[in-house]
């Protein structure tokens, strides 16, 4: 008897331990029990290739997109959710816990960018090199990662009287979320440092235009990621407020929104406001110098009945440039200069039937105005 009384012992030793095990296993998986939590929730910036990145090493691609000149995706794609609808009260002028990381990053080719002083322009265009003289209150800059030495010479000379706040506009590629205009709270970890985010500026545009917040969308959206790197190099106190419009934004929308950011612009001293644009797609070299031009001249004589009309034969993203123009003329920053044109076909030295075009722009006040409120 004793000997049976034992062995029923050691048989209900093994079930409990096996029990506690299984516990233990599903507590795991469930994130309950035994596991660090992930860098972000340290305040780690995470980004490709930092060893501390759960996600593999290397620098990360940007997707597969229908033109590989540009980067962008086809512009039949439909809304799908994954936004947060924005609520009466102060919630979005609360940061997001998490940081955005900077998918499109790439060590090597970043420094080449910021470190090659060699003129960055090869354009059909005579760039003015006459800087101006009244405050940079807007610019226009690709976010296509083939114009990096026209981005890196966009933000030095920004950096020359760096801005607290920088507020970037640009495509939705993926028309993805629940809204045509959605906004982000959330910091970013980039590989110089947290870029932070200027909530102020966010829970004004929730509150007062209806904008929705969406942390989720930006990290892969690279009109605004592929930008944020060199914005933490360039202007390392500065802050950012990110703003994806959709392509479906009509004209008296994207104009009611430059209004709204003319306003934050003039109320808060010290702030920017950059379109995030590439210019003619899918065309050959001659094809697209052509289109070039006549974008040029609808935005250097400020027509913006002919922008509206445009598609990507001449620009990636009118809702952002009508924006942006709307705010310029409510900041009284009508004086545009060209900074630096370029191509794609010309920067690679090949693809001349299938381009991508890109424009560096900056929106001053003239001299004398340079004191007005």
């Amino acid at each position: 008897m004793k000997k049976y009384r034992n062995r029923i012992s050691s048989v209900l030793v093994l079930a409990l331990t096996a029990a506690v095990l299984g516990l233990l296993a599903a507590g795991a998986a469930s994130g309950r029990i035994g596991l660090s939590p992930l860098p972000e929730a340290h305040g780690i910036p995470v980004s490709p290739g930092n060893p501390a990145d759960p996600h593999p090493s290397g620098p990360v691609h940007e997707p597969e997109p229908t033109d590989p000149a540009s980067g962008s995706l086809a512009s039949d794609q439909t809304v799908r959710n994954g936004a947060t609808v924005p609520e009466s009260g102060s919630k979005h002028g609360v940061r997001s816990a998490r940081l955005l990381r900077c998918m499109h990053y790439n060590e090597n080719d970043f420094m080449r960018s910021v470190n090659d002083r060699s003129p960055a322009s090869d354009s059909l265009f005579e760039i003015n090199e006459d800087p101006g003289t009244g405050p940079i209150m807007g610019g226009i800059v690709p976010h296509h990662l083939l114009a990096r030495r026209l981005i890196a010479d966009f933000f030095r000379t920004l950096a020359v009287d760096p801005p607290q706040t920088v507020i970037v506009a640009g495509p939705n590629h993926k028309l993805e979320g629940i809204s045509k205009i959605q906004f982000s709270s959330a910091d970013w970890g980039t590989p110089f440092g947290i870029l932070e985010a200027d909530t102020r500026i966010t829970a004004r545009l929730a509150e007062e235009y209806g904008a929705a917040h969406n942390d989720d969308l930006f990290e892969n959206e690279h009109s605004v990621s592929s930008l944020v790197p060199y914005i933490k190099y360039f202007l390392p106190e500065a802050k950012i407020v990110p703003v994806l419009l959709h392509g479906s934004l009509s004209p008296e929308e994207a104009r009611k929104l430059g209004s709204l950011l003319g306003g934050i612009i003039s109320d808060n001293p010290g702030t920017v406001m950059i379109a995030s644009i590439d210019f003619s797609h899918y065309l050959s070299a001659p094809e697209a110098d052509e289109m070039d031009m006549i974008t040029w001249k609808a935005v250097s004589s400020w027509d913006l009945d002919s922008i509206s009309r445009m598609g990507n034969d001449n620009l990636d993203s009118v809702p952002s440039m009508t924006a942006l123009m709307t705010a310029m003329d409510a900041v009284s920053a009508k004086d545009i200069r060209m900074k630096g044109h370029n191509n794609s076909s010309r920067i690679t030295k090949s693809g001349y039937d299938y381009t991508t075009s890109y424009f560096t722009m900056f929106f001053r006040k003239h001299g004398q105005d340079s004191t007005l409120p």
